[in-house]
């Protein structure tokens, strides 16, 4: 058989016919299911689109020969393929041909190049999918493709932006395409081992390092040294660490990446150094703080260990790390006192922290009963650190009998104020907790407290005000968003809510809850679209239960009511 054969054309027939055959023949010939098949047809479209290519047989006059000529050629260009610019323009002169059949072509045919060549930026891969609705006709690409490769390059279409940079990177002026595809290969290959957890070989962690001393991209750096510490590959890591500095010394994250390496090292006094004269005056990480912490205690500078714990628990008051290596230094300081209490609290906070809450509830439950009310300040600290130990172990019944007495003594103490009042609240008692939060000082812990009993109480005004304060006094995490969305739902502002709980999901793209939160309200608006592009997200994620993809899955496919109500039964 010929190729117009295999392809059921004549053998006058254009690229574009020629094209379209082959993307029809290629539904019931997926590589994957008939590789025979597939790479007959495959070969009988190369062979006639070659054929076709050499004899001019559609002249420049009429439609292009290859639509997707300009927008490969435009791809192969990498200053042109990171600028939205140049895709813009191929986007507009696409518009004006107004060509149904040319169109379909062109998305099927860019879709499946960009199988083989994913490495694009995420705002790219946002105006392409803006003008083909790749996303939005996911089942009829699964026609063409396999499941597994429309699922692929949906995700990178979808979230693109959580993936590693495209249009951060520099290359020489003398790279070639093809050098240029196989950096982004070796790249993507090291990204995927440290997604999944997986061994990356020398080979492949070489070829990029060798990559990099041409190639400037951080970001590789930083997998780099990531791969290299998890695989136990101590001197390759701080190899990784220095090449990293010396390509950017200016940057903030190759220093405290270097920074990182001499303390992995256990060079102390060197990483101290570096971290005091380079790094402490450029706002440090809160990761960072810590390890220049635990390298000034390794040192025995006790003093500046505290100072910096002390700057990481300013940054994130509620880090349990920094709060539990600064509360050892202080015991140690108090040991000579010989505290009882501290020292139960000391025995607790190790058994919690190798994993036995057990062991630690019954010394902070002892620690309890050796406590006796007094007011002078070392018992007061003791008191502290006592309540905090048990808050963290959810240990509210014990909290409230130890606390009860002492705040009815008429004590302004917002530690002891706030444990208690978390507390009342785990105790389902939002009430008496919000009137000892109203005692406590407006710490950020205190407010966050405070915004979800008044949630619990349904004040949703009041904790829209609290949960503005938040966000004015720190940057907004998943949790604040959602609290605020809970706030404007409760004042009926349901658009308000939508733009609070879609700000939660894209922080929060794990959580199938968060999906589950903007279908609500965009069912309630009447939103449809919105709904029905929300629940095929969920549905690649593979995050929710079944009985959740059902239950949305009725709305989603916009169903008549007794259609609904069959399947909602």
């Amino acid at each position: 058989m010929n190729w117009w054969e295999v392809l059921n054309v004549d053998s006058n027939a254009d690229l574009n016919k020629v094209r379209l055959a082959y993307l029809d023949l290629l539904k019931s010939n997926k590589p994957e299911e008939n590789p025979e098949g597939f790479k007959l047809i495959r070969d009988a479209f190369e062979g006639a689109k070659h054929h076709l290519e050499n004899h001019h047989q559609v002249t420049k006059h009429e439609n292009p020969e290859n639509p997707l000529k300009e927008w490969i050629e435009n791809y192969q260009n990498f200053e042109s393929r990171i600028q939205p610019e140049s895709w813009q323009k191929l986007i507009a002169a696409q518009r004006e041909l107004a060509d149904a059949k040319i169109f379909t072509q062109l998305a099927l045919g860019l879709f499946e190049f960009l199988l083989r060549n994913p490495y694009l930026p995420a705002s790219i891969w946002k105006l392409l999918d803006g003008y083909f609705g790749w996303i939005n006709n996911a089942e009829r690409l699964n026609t063409y493709f396999s499941e597994d490769a429309v699922g692929y390059l949906l995700y990178r279409v979808e979230y693109g932006k959580w993936l590693p940079k495209i249009d951060s990177v520099k290359f020489p002026r003398y790279y070639s395409h093809e050098q240029t595809q196989t950096y982004f290969y070796h790249r993507d290959q090291v990204y995927r081992c440290l997604r999944n957890g997986e061994v990356c070989s020398t080979e492949l962690t070489t070829h990029l390092k060798n990559s990099l001393s041409k190639v400037q991209d951080e970001e590789a750096f930083l997998m780099l040294f990531i791969v290299h510490g998890r695989q136990g590959e101590a001197d390759a890591q701080v190899q990784t660490a220095k090449l990293y500095l010396d390509c950017f010394p200016d940057s903030v994250d190759a220093q405290q990446t270097w920074f990182q390496a001499m303390v992995f090292q256990k060079r102390h006094t060197d990483a101290i150094e570096f971290f005091q004269h380079t790094l402490e005056q450029q706002n440090p990480s809160l990761d960072a703080l810590k390890m220049a912490a635990s390298s000034a205690e390794a040192t025995g500078n006790m003093t500046l260990a505290q100072n910096l714990y002390d700057k990481a628990i300013v940054l994130c008051p509620w880090d349990y790390e920094a709060n539990f290596h600064k509360y050892l230094l202080q015991l140690k300081e108090v040991e000579a006192a010989n505290d009882p209490v501290l020292m139960c609290i000391e025995r607790a906070e190790v058994e919690a922290f190798r994993g036995y809450p057990d062991i630690a509830l019954e010394l902070l439950t002892a620690a309890a009963k050796e406590f006796c009310y007094r007011t002078d300040t070392k018992c007061i600290h003791s008191l502290e650190k006592l309540s905090l130990a048990l808050l963290r172990l959810n240990a509210y019944a014990q909290l409230k009998d130890l606390l009860k007495p002492v705040i009815k003594t008429g004590t302004n103490n917002h530690v002891l104020l706030f444990c208690l009042a978390e507390a009342y609240r785990a105790l389902l008692n939002p009430g008496k907790a919000l009137d000892l939060l109203s005692q406590a000082d407006e710490t950020l812990p205190t407010l966050w407290s405070k915004s979800n009993v008044l949630l619990e109480l349904r004040r949703y005004g009041e904790a829209k005000e609290v949960c503005t304060t938040l966000l004015n006094h720190s940057p907004a995490d998943w949790t604040l968003y959602r609290c605020m969305g809970r706030c404007e739902e409760g004042l009926g502002n349901r658009l308000e809510a939508l733009s609070h709980y879609q700000k939660l999901l894209e922080l929060q793209p794990g959580e199938f809850a968060c999906y589950c939160a903007v279908m609500d309200q965009a069912l309630a608006l009447g939103k449809m679209e919105l709904l029905h592009t929300t629940f095929q997200q969920l549905q690649v994620r593979e995050i929710a239960p079944q009985n959740v993809l059902d239950y949305w899955g009725v709305y989603a496919a916009g169903l008549d009511c007794k259609a609904k109500d069959a399947l909602l039964k």
